[in-house]
């Protein structure tokens, strides 16, 4: 392979798949030459190329051992076109072909017309190396907190027990709140979701109290929240199953619920597809302009939306793209120019 490429948006096989299809090959998944690599493999196949009609023209002769982990493969005749390989891993060998001394590096092959190294998988081109592009560094902006719970009571959802989140988001979200009144009781207790998937970040009356991957997930919840409080969980996907059998049979969201003794599966739930900065879209300026955005970006600060802008130097010697370094973050959803 190539060239791999990225898997955009939320189309990724899941859960837990990274969007990256680059697998270490001659061209990245930004589209930028993966060097040595590229620039190796580039000549490997012109060297394959030249010499085609002998490697299509003739059957290799039966491997000629010159040595423990040594050989040569020949096509066409001793004075045509031979592989000599050392697959010996650690250690370099020299052999004796035709009259001629060859040195092989470890874990290594050379490949041979007329007795001259037409190639060696040993050695590096001057030109295998790349220039580093300019780094760009994205200055601070503003940012816009996520309402928690229901946002809109116009788009709320109600059931008895928790509804099965890729149906109720017609898989146009990874996210989905799930909200109830609890009575907790004296000293605090301790929230446990089962078979539930993928995460849940569990808040109490707007604040944050924790969280986990599933599909257990316990979450102790303090004492000075006793009594009748607003629970409020928001269950995540991170990819989702493309592959397998029965499909359709894979569920995500909520799964059963305990809080302390008492079972609260079954229960007065309201719910709410996405998050409130989806809904408006605040990725694109008219949606950004509907929200009160604030000065700075807070580190750790979950369920937050980051806005800046920036510009791209000319530069004629990067004429392949920029790519934006995503460390850091973790679960999360990126756009540039509304895109």
């Amino acid at each position: 392979m190539w060239h791999g490429g990225t898997t955009f948006g939320r189309f990724t096989g899941g859960p837990f798949i990274i969007t990256s299809y680059d697998y270490d090959v001659a061209i990245d998944e930004f589209g930028f030459p993966h060097n040595p690599k590229y620039t190796r493999s580039a000549e490997l196949h012109a060297v394959l190329h030249k010499f085609e009609s002998y490697l299509l023209g003739n059957e290799p002769s039966t491997p000629i051992i010159l040595g423990p982990n040594q050989n040569a493969t020949v096509y066409g005749g001793n004075s045509s076109l031979v592989f000599l390989s050392n697959v010996d891993g650690d250690n370099s060998y020299t052999v004796h072909f035709n009259g001629n001394s060859y040195s092989l590096a470890a874990w290594s092959v050379q490949i041979l017309f007329n007795n001259e190294v037409v190639y060696d998988t040993s050695l590096s081109s001057a030109s295998s190396t790349t220039t580093p592009s300019p780094v760009v560094t994205i200055p601070t902006g503003v940012y816009f907190k996520e309402t928690v719970g229901i946002w809109n009571q116009s788009l709320a959802l109600f059931d008895s027990i928790p509804l099965e989140q890729i149906d109720t988001t017609n898989d146009t979200s990874d996210y989905l709140w799930n909200v109830q009144k609890v009575v907790i009781p004296s000293g605090g207790a301790t929230l446990v979701l089962e078979n539930t998937n993928d995460l849940a970040r569990v808040f109490i009356d707007g604040n944050f109290i924790g969280g986990g991957r599933g599909p257990t997930i316990t979450v102790t919840i303090p004492a000075n929240y006793t009594g009748t409080h607003e629970l409020e969980i928001l269950t995540i996907t991170v990819g989702l199953v493309n592959y397998a059998l029965h499909m359709e049979a894979y569920s995500r969201g909520l799964g059963s619920v305990t809080l302390g003794s008492q079972n609260i599966t079954q229960g007065h739930w309201a719910f709410i597809p996405g998050t409130q900065g989806e809904n408006l879209k605040v990725y694109t300026d008219k949606g950004s302009s509907l929200v009160k955005w604030s000065s700075g970006w807070p580190n750790n600060s979950g369920l937050t939306w980051y806005k800046s802008t920036f510009s791209l130097p000319s530069d004629p010697a990067n004429s392949l793209g920029w790519a934006i370094d995503m460390l850091g973050l973790t679960k999360d959803l990126v756009w540039v120019n509304s895109l």
